[in-house]
């Protein structure tokens, strides 16, 4: 059952990444979108404005057509005893009470797809925590940097966290290839939303509405994000409630905040989602984040349903490490784990990969600290020291391989450079390929 569940799941990332270029109905094409395309300036690059958020669900099918009828065939494979109905309800319910402009979304990609909204919920119940459970990310600015210049890393990892799957040697061999070849596919295209006329313009790779990552917005704000392990423990406690998602606080982030500050007010003043029972739409994934600004400011934000900390590059007192430098991974660093129910060392059954990941992490940022560049940050997105097995490549760097202990795989990198609004990226794991440049600066302003 387990094998060929993996293969259904290895058959999504495979058709998916065929052709990841939409299918685009010359009807439909804006003016300047047209003018885009015939000029070939950058192929690479989606533009999606919409006048509202069921204009932006109703281009993105348009524009992704192919990708939404294939997502849709292989979740109907796999979501029969997967999915309760009573979830699907529940997520309807909770977003209307709590973020409706998204349901406008979902019922505007509907229509434009002919897919029932419900079964597009179900894709995003079981397609959105496939991705990105497992990850690393680091910031710096200021002193910490050579340059007084300010960077955003994120090793995006995920992990199926059975090993018993390394006993199919067959499924070894065919899933790691699928999925590298995926994630190049998915990384070659950018989309660049304005959802609304009042939003800021955001760049994010990913499937429009369903499960995008961001990049950057249009004035410099760079985001990465972290999914956070909870105990197994029945007899602890995890904090747990309704509210708003992590994932959509960060596109709304995306959207409307220009700096790290404003990122701070929303996370602070929203009533945010969680479920112990990772049951969506309340979800644990992506509930740490991390963020710069053009203005040379870095935030990290660690949270729950109750409890929310955070801490900026000058809040030395509570990271007890040097200003203007930040780091994360999987569990809870500066909350209190036994209030949020986060993983802990040394608890029994909990790998130590997270923990040597956060301790790798912060010790390249101090060991470079005064003397970060650009190349700094590659090479800490590469680092197989500290791991499982000395320079040796294994799940428990930062740049992550699966081995005995997990199947986790750093499926690709970003670094983001708010200043310059650049990004850099890499279209599979950044030990094994070269890093892309993305000016923004001018991609923004088309």
């Amino acid at each position: 059952m387990i094998f060929k569940k993996i293969l259904i799941i290895c058959m999504v990332f495979l058709l998916l990444g065929v052709n990841l270029l939409p299918l685009i109905d010359s009807r439909f094409i804006e003016p300047n979108m047209k003018t885009f395309f015939e000029n070939k300036l950058d192929t690479s690059v989606i533009y999606i404005n919409a006048s509202s958020p069921y204009d932006y669900g109703w281009k993105a099918g348009i524009q992704y057509r192919l990708q939404y009828k294939l997502l849709d065939f292989f979740i109907e494979l796999i979501k029969k005893g997967e999915i309760n109905p009573t979830n699907i309800e529940n997520q309807i319910n909770t977003m209307k009470e709590y973020y409706p402009i998204f349901l406008k979304e979902l019922e505007g990609l509907s229509a434009s797809t002919g897919i029932k909204l419900e079964r597009l919920i179900a894709a995003q119940i079981i397609f959105h925590p496939l991705l990105g459970r497992a990850c690393t990310v680091t910031a710096s600015t200021g002193f910490a940097t050579k340059n007084n210049e300010t960077y955003l890393t994120e090793n995006y990892d995920t992990n199926f966290g059975n090993r018993k799957i390394f006993r199919f040697n067959l499924l070894k061999i065919f899933m790691i290839p699928i999925i590298r070849s995926y994630t190049w596919r998915w990384n070659q295209f950018v989309n660049i939303a304005r959802p609304g006329p009042d939003q800021y313009k955001y760049a994010f790779i990913g499937i429009p509405v369903i499960s995008e990552i961001a990049l950057l917005n249009e004035k410099g704000l760079g985001y990465g994000g972290t999914g956070t392990h909870l105990t197994n423990n029945e007899s602890r406690y995890i904090d747990e409630g309704p509210g708003i998602l992590p994932y959509f606080l960060n596109r709304n982030a995306m959207r409307y905040c220009k700096n790290v500050s404003e990122v701070a007010s929303l996370f602070k003043n929203s009533e945010r989602a969680a479920n112990k029972n990772k049951v969506w739409p309340h979800d644990y994934d992506y509930d740490s984040s991390i963020w710069c600004d053009s203005e040379g400011n870095i935030l990290l934000i660690e949270q729950t349903h109750s409890f929310i900390n955070i801490v900026f590059g000058n809040s030395t007192g509570i990271t007890g490490a040097p200003e203007g430098i930040l780091w994360h991974t999987n569990h809870h660093i500066w909350l209190d784990a036994n209030q949020t129910g986060s993983i802990y060392l040394g608890e029994e059954g909990v790998k130590k990969s997270s923990f040597i990941r956060a301790a790798r992490a912060r010790e390249l940022l101090e060991i470079n600290y005064g003397n970060i560049t650009l190349d700094i940050c590659k090479n800490i997105t590469r680092d197989h020291e500290k791991g499982s097995k000395e320079n040796g490549k294994d799940s428990w760097d930062l740049c992550r391989h699966p081995d005995k202990n997990d199947f986790a795989i750093t499926l690709f990198s970003w670094i983001i450079v708010p200043k310059k609004m650049t990004v850099y990226w890499t279209y599979g794991s950044p030990c094994n390929h070269k890093f892309v440049e993305k000016d923004f600066s001018k991609i923004f302003e088309e």
